[in-house]
């Protein structure tokens, strides 16, 4: 029994590695170029990220990515479960170290930035299957899947509703108030409803 529960503990383990990876890349490769946001705290820490640069500051999302996480890992282990708190801090550890502005990371495939839309659907299709297949596996991607997954456990909400709450709100005010641009709102609700399509 103890060798079966090792052997589920490494394949979760592997796949935690392999959708944090998924997911971070994704993040890097299509959504960065085109100034669209991600989701949750990755969206936030891409704001702060951006707001850091216009003041000549350069602070790497996945500085934010670890800084903001550690409360949420806090109340995670209080409100979910300690397996599932160590799986969320091994993707947001994993996340961190892909978005510290990696020079050898940045690849450039040649697509057009301002192409924005299909930056969006490639980005959607990407993470939304990186964070479905976490979800499939009982681990998680950390940040507001962890609230999610309290919400859902304490208070019966869908975390496939908090998430795109939040994420609607994160994108309302990212490209409508603090970039200036409906353009990228727009844009980041197809990355947003492509996402949800794969994840859900």
């Amino acid at each position: 029994m103890k060798k079966e529960q090792l052997l589920d503990d490494l394949f979760r383990v592997a796949v935690v590695i392999f959708t944090s990876t998924l997911y971070s890349l994704s993040v890097i490769w299509f959504l960065e170029p085109a100034n669209l946001l991600a989701i949750g705290i990755t969206a936030v820490g891409q704001l702060l990220n951006r707001a850091f640069n216009l003041a000549q500051i350069s602070i790497p999302i996945g500085v934010f990515t670890l800084i903001f996480n550690i409360p949420l890992c806090i109340y995670g282990w209080k409100s979910v479960s300690k397996r599932f708190v160590f799986y969320s801090v091994l993707s947001i550890l994993v996340q961190s170290f892909w978005m510290m502005d990696w020079k050898w990371v940045r690849v450039d495939f040649g697509i057009n930035p301002n192409d924005r839309f299909f930056l969006g659907v490639i980005a959607g299709l990407l993470c939304g299957s990186a964070i479905g297949l976490a979800l499939r596996y009982g681990t998680s991607t950390g940040g507001m899947d962890i609230i999610g997954q309290a919400l859902a456990l304490k208070k019966n909400v869908s975390i496939g509703m908090f998430s795109s709450v939040v994420n609607i709100i994160l994108a309302i005010l990212a490209g409508g108030l603090i970039e200036r641009s409906w353009d990228i709102t727009l844009y980041t609700f197809i990355f947003i409803i492509i996402f949800q399509s794969r994840c859900g």
